[in-house]
């Protein structure tokens, strides 16, 4: 038998070996798992997963090694691009009889990124009918452009000195003032913005922190077992939830406002992106910094919050969590709902971004996985929806890339869709290298104002000439309808493809802008109405003191003038204040007439 001090001694060291075990497991439980953590403390560790979320977004979307053997190697390319508009789709008034849709875009290239060369043959056909073409060159700092159906020459511009091009061309000296001298394109500024892993992690944890500051712990809640569905997938879920008071959400706000306003790792990225872009020279000299433009609207909304303080107004924040990883984020307020998914699953990552706000929905959607790409933007209010699809599929070989391309704008009833197929090959050396050189391009940038000017008006004339020869296969109306659909074009905006020089928009800007006066009598008044009668094309009586007169540059109404004659002949004693408004595109487009109030005579 063990003598008993034997005994005693072994007794303790098991003792010792097993709290020692307990307390080993208990550390592994806490910094492994979840177990005996606090709702703060779970809320706000998942909160900030987020971020990770982010992260991995970030990596899937890296360049490939195929893209990134683009930069350094020679390649050549060929797009097909082909437009379907669809009138009224899923009805029985569907239309798909649109002349665009006979339209078609070939594209033959050669590009070499690392030696600044960029060649483009652009083809506008209809069946097989060339309509149109063009062909793009970029040399270094030389740009050429030449509409190969209709002159042999490239029509160069150098990207330096463009302030003086431009004046030759007819821009004012106010125009001017927003003028860099040249343009660098070629670099990314967005690698100006990238974070590295512990950047982000830094970041995270410093901003996550102000939420929870001040929180008491009767404001956090737990919910177990909690089914949820994403992308049609049901998800077994913890859920951590904060409630804060309007003056809780916004003291945090503001905390992360002003640290934003001091935080150098931000304010480094900031300086790093105004760097790229003087380089790039975005900015005209005497635009104002980037840091101090964003530290000005930091600004604005302090001073917004400050004077908004004060409700009972309360915020819901829920975050779900899977197996240790956050997979939905729930921003609940008065009259907005804010709902972010991420769902990685089979290699394929889903994302979604929805926002609701007074019945309007705004959501926007990720998927990403080996070969494909869909991101989906919708839009929707009441019965009123408009969605953007992008759709793209690769295929990469070492040397080879094959890759299609989708995109779907609809609204209400309409669609168009936009379908590109796109072939690119490395190449060992370029051959047959189209160049740039005194035989075959002219370099405006050394020509005289009149040389210049005349060069764009022989463009100008051909190139309207070329489109009023084809105005029956490529009709206006129609493309206008396309772009409305699009959101580039708004309803009823009359689209004009003619090409106008700078010179030919000022002078005809200059005779209606010579018309502006005060307290004009109704005599001058009718003067100034048959001295614009060309271009009237509409009135439109704003109040009872108030009249626009609307310009066109292309057609008017007959009727108009008679009209507008009798109305100020009927008092011959009003006088009238009149000046103009422009178009988005630099035109007049409105003469502004306003009936003076007759002074009282004393």
């Amino acid at each position: 038998m063990m003598p008993r001090k034997k005994r005693v001694t072994v007794a303790i060291l098991m003792v010792a070996i097993i709290m020692v075990l307990i307390t080993t497991i208990f550390i592994l439980l806490y910094l492994n798992t979840d177990l005996f953590r606090s709702n703060q403390t779970l809320f706000l560790k998942y909160l900030g997963k987020n971020a990770e979320n982010l992260e991995e977004i970030q990596k899937s979307m890296a360049q490939t090694e195929f893209e990134k053997q683009l930069q350094t190697n020679p390649y050549e390319e060929i797009t097909q691009v082909k437009v379907n508009y669809t009138e009224n789709t899923g009805t029985t008034l569907e239309n798909t009889t649109s002349n665009i849709n006979q339209l078609k875009v070939n594209i033959e290239g050669k590009t070499d990124k690392q030696n600044g060369y960029d060649y483009k043959d652009i083809q506008l056909l209809r069946e097989n009918e060339t309509l149109f073409k063009t062909e793009y060159i970029q040399s270094n700092d030389l740009y050429g452009i030449r509409f190969s159906d209709l002159f042999q020459q490239f029509i160069m511009i150098r990207n330096s000195n463009l302030k003086d091009l431009f004046q030759k061309i007819g821009y004012t000296e106010e125009q001017l003032q927003e003028f860099p001298d040249s343009i660098r394109l070629e670099q990314d500024i967005v690698n100006s913005l990238s974070f590295r892993e512990e950047e982000i992690k830094q970041l995270k944890d410093k901003y996550i922190a102000f939420i929870g500051q001040g929180i008491e712990k009767e404001n956090y809640e737990k919910q177990k077992n909690q089914i949820i569905t994403i992308n049609k997938d049901k998800i077994i879920t913890n859920v951590y939830t904060l409630k804060l008071t309007k003056e809780q959400l916004n003291d945090r706000y503001l905390k992360v406002l002003e640290s934003l306003k001091q935080d150098e790792l931000i304010l480094d990225k900031i300086q790093s992106l105004q760097n790229e872009m003087n380089v790039l020279q975005v900015f005209s000299p005497n635009h104002s910094s980037l840091k101090q433009e964003i530290w000005n609207q930091i600004d604005e909304t302090i001073e917004k919050i400050n004077h908004n303080n004060i409700g009972t107004e309360e915020t819901k924040i829920a975050v779900y969590e899977c197996q240790g990883k956050t997979v939905r984020t729930v921003i609940q307020g008065v009259d907005y709902e804010i709902i972010i998914d991420f769902l990685t699953k089979d290699e394929e990552q889903w994302v979604e971004l929805s926002m609701t706000k007074n019945e309007k929905v705004k959501k926007i959607t990720f998927k990403k996985n080996l070969q494909e790409l869909v991101v989906t933007i919708q839009e929707m209010e009441n019965d009123f929806q408009t969605r953007i699809t992008w759709e793209e599929n690769k295929k990469q070989t070492e040397q080879n890339e094959s890759k299609n391309i989708r995109v779907c704008y609809e609204k209400q009833n309409d669609k168009v869709e936009i379908n590109g197929i796109q072939d690119r090959k490395l190449l060992q050396q370029m051959e047959e290298k189209v160049t740039l050189d005194k035989q075959n391009s002219i370099e405006l940038n050394v020509l005289e104002q009149q040389q210049v000017q005349a060069i764009l008006n022989r463009v100008k004339e051909e190139t309207n000439r070329k489109q009023e020869e084809h105005k029956e296969k490529i009709k206006i109306e129609e493309i206008q309808k396309v772009l409305e659909v699009m959101g580039m074009a708004k309803q009823n905006q009359k689209l004009d493809l003619t090409v106008v020089s700078e010179t030919e928009k000022n002078r005809f800007n200059s005779k209606y802008e010579l018309l502006q006066g005060e307290e004009m009598s109704s005599e001058d008044v009718i003067k100034v109405v048959k001295t614009i009668q060309n271009n009237l094309m509409d009135m439109e009586v704003v109040s009872n003191k108030v009249l626009k007169l609307e310009i066109d540059r292309n057609q008017k109404k007959e009727e108009l003038l008679e009209t507008l004659i009798t109305f100020f002949e009927k008092d011959k004693n009003r006088k009238y204040n009149i000046k103009v408004e422009y178009n988005e595109d630099g035109f007049v487009q409105y003469v502004v007439l306003t009936i003076v109030d007759k002074k009282i005579k004393k």
